[in-house]
């Protein structure tokens, strides 16, 4: 993998999903064109020999003759609708772009959490998409403006380009949203006030309702249907005594803080739907194969797992022991394909590392369980380590029973995953508590701190 590859993977997920819409977007005006052609079609042969018929048939003739035109430009217009949204009031009053707007909801509110909650908003904000269906219309209005038709045709295409819009654009919003799960992103967790607001409501009107189920049973509810699952086979240990024992107590835990006293699944959290790009992240195998899609996506599947931890009061001590395993997984799939390093290093055990793992005489002391935890009694701090893992940085890395020379070559922009570059061109990707505590257990020195 280049250092160019993995400086676009540290983009956020939204501006990826974004740029591949724009790259589809010409396969999307195509659909939109088939089915603006089959609507005014439909429109002449309903109005019988009438001037509405003539003018949906010339409309539908020309509109046919100019696909490939709107093919071609939609994509450029698209992006310049994005870059320089018009004021949608008038947009607003068209029946057509109404009808429209009502039939893409569902798919469009559930793309705009997502959206929002990728760009870390506190609040679903409809401006934050930045592929909203008048933006969408505003580049059809400017490719039909420059096909030269005139002001007839092009209201007559843009009413059926709208009328097109709820089938074509909705499986486009499906898709990104699919796209935006995939890179761990998840809707803004779901306020309870409705749910405790419809509870209260129900015991008023004296309707009676099931016990609170007890979390332990939710939890091996859960944990027996996650088990069930195809891509169960394939996970490592690690992860699947993870997902079947405390992480179902999380999803177990945020079902019934949000009122699910059905039993049913709701996910309210969106930790449930958090398993399965764990899963995928923690496979090197399939990992390897798309390292872009693993830089996105691990920030945030490591930042949504502490935090649902956290709301059971997961033993920190525990908690590192495993985030400790999963940072292996990751770092074995973001190496390159066939790169040397992918062999010579395994996941480690829950267990504490045996005698001899680390270079003599330099065995770790107590590792803590984060960055901010206990002094250490090492050469290296880890607020000085802190300090100087900036790209540019020199460390010496104890790789293969010997010291190899690495250097600091990408930082995500919040600096939490970090890649090296090795003296033979390989690629080596960890996660930056990772780096610290590897400089801790002086298995990694900053040089010219330790020489060759």
């Amino acid at each position: 993998m280049t250092i160019a590859s993995a400086t676009l993977a540290a983009r956020n997920p939204l501006d990826i999903c974004i740029d591949d819409a724009v790259s589809h977007s010409g396969v999307l005006m195509a659909e939109l064109v088939a089915r603006a052609r089959r609507s005014l079609y439909d429109v002449a042969h309903r109005s019988g020999q009438g001037e509405g018929s003539a003018a949906a048939a010339q409309a539908r003739q020309m509109l046919g003759d100019k696909a490939t035109f709107f093919e071609d430009e939609f994509p450029s217009a698209l992006v310049a609708a994005m870059q320089h949204p018009r004021p949608t009031d008038d947009l607003l009053q068209d029946p057509f772009y109404r009808v429209a707007e009502e039939g893409l909801r569902e798919p469009l509110d559930e793309f705009v959490a997502l959206a929002c909650s990728a760009l870390g908003l506190a609040a679903v904000d409809a401006e934050a998409n930045p592929l909203s269906p008048a933006r969408v219309v505003q580049a059809v209005q400017a490719v039909a403006d420059r096909t030269g038709a005139g002001p007839a045709v092009n209201g007559l295409w843009v009413q059926h380009f709208c009328l097109a819009l709820v089938p074509e654009l909705g499986a486009e919003y499906r898709r990104l949203s699919a796209m935006l799960r995939d890179y761990a992103v998840l809707p803004m967790p779901r306020a309870t006030v409705e749910a405790v607001e419809a509870a209260a409501l129900m015991a008023s009107a004296g309707r009676d309702e099931p016990a609170t189920p007890v979390p332990a049973e939710a939890a091996q509810r859960i944990a027996a249907d996650i088990a069930t699952w195809p891509e169960m086979r394939n996970v490592p240990d690690v992860v699947r005594d993870f997902v079947l024992g405390p992480w179902a107590e999380v999803i177990a835990q945020a079902e019934i803080h949000a009122g699910n006293t059905h039993g049913e699944p709701t996910d309210p959290d969106g930790y449930l739907a958090l398993v399965r790009p764990l899963f995928w992240s923690a496979q090197p195998t399939l990992g390897r194969a798309d390292v872009q899609r693993l830089l996105v996506t691990v920030p945030s599947l490591l930042s949504r797992l502490r935090s649902g931890l956290q709301s059971i009061g997961y033993p920190a001590e525990q908690a590192a022991a495993f985030f400790r395993s999963l940072d292996d997984l990751h770092g074995i799939a973001a190496r390159a394909a066939g790169s040397s390093f992918a062999t010579r290093r395994e996941p480690r055990s829950l267990s504490a590392p045996a005698d001899g793992m680390l270079p003599a005489p330099l065995q770790a002391t107590a590792v803590p369980s984060d960055e901010s935890s206990s002094p250490v009694t090492n050469r290296v701090s880890v607020a000085a380590a802190s300090q100087v893992l900036v790209p540019g940085a020199q460390l010496a890395a104890w790789e293969g029973g010997r010291w190899v020379r690495w250097e600091l070559s990408w930082a995500s922009p919040k600096g939490k995953l970090l890649m090296f570059t090795t003296e033979e061109g390989d690629t080596d990707s960890m996660s930056r508590a990772g780096c610290i505590r590897r400089i801790v257990e002086q298995r990694m020195h900053i040089i010219p701190d330790i020489g060759f």
